[in-house]
């Protein structure tokens, strides 16, 4: 059984496998999944943010691109393709084109967590 209960402009949805759902006056909905303690923000036609209880974060796009910053410092960027380019904390880039290494260069840090900050629209 679901139970719905509103409060406020929010109507909030409790699942009976323990998930709660939220949906905002804006369009934009929230998901709390209970066995994992993920978090899923969507809003229709736009972009997915799902935060992990690990606190890996993740922006899933709607022309299927996604941008993953792990927990560790590392980021990356995943074409739909398959091909990635991997951020590493040690001011390392590894790009991969068809499952090959094509390059690896320095990169400056405080500049690509900017960049996934604006990515994301909040700082992490």
């Amino acid at each position: 059984n679901t139970i719905k209960a509103t409060h406020g402009q929010s109507v909030f949805y409790f699942f009976a496998n323990g998930d709660i759902g939220q949906e905002f006056h804006d369009g934009f909905r929230s998901y709390l999944y209970k066995e994992t303690g993920t978090i899923e923000v969507t809003k229709s036609g736009q972009s997915k943010i799902l935060v992990f209880k690990n606190g890996q974060r993740e922006k899933h796009t709607t022309d299927g691109k996604k941008y993953v910053l792990y927990p560790n410092g590392q980021f990356e960027e995943i074409e739909v393709n398959g091909d990635f380019k991997m951020h590493y904390p040690d001011g390392k880039i590894e790009q991969k084109v068809n499952g090959e290494i094509v390059t690896t260069t320095e990169w400056n840090l405080l500049q690509t967590n900017l960049n996934f900050c604006l990515l994301l629209k909040f700082c992490l």
